[in-house]
């Protein structure tokens, strides 16, 4: 399943998708770190475009390769 940008999806809706559980979205949410609407004091809306620039935040560049000792 993708990720709509411009679609706001609740906590319970984006966690499988950005592969978190709902309470670790909430406390993303509080953090800061992942982008949301507040509604109520633990109700969050999440727009799809924001749910995708955390996961590109969270992207771990790959390993380099080590060289091998010249002899």
């Amino acid at each position: 399943m993708t990720i709509d940008p411009t679609r706001y999806y609740s906590q319970s809706e984006i966690a499988p998708l950005i592969g978190l559980g709902t309470k670790a979205v909430t406390r993303e949410c509080r953090r800061g770190t992942l982008r949301a609407s507040r509604l109520t004091c633990r109700n969050y809306r999440i727009q799809g475009q924001a749910a995708i620039d955390f996961l590109q935040a969270r992207e771990i560049a790959p390993a380099m390769k080590k060289r091998k000792k010249e002899a």
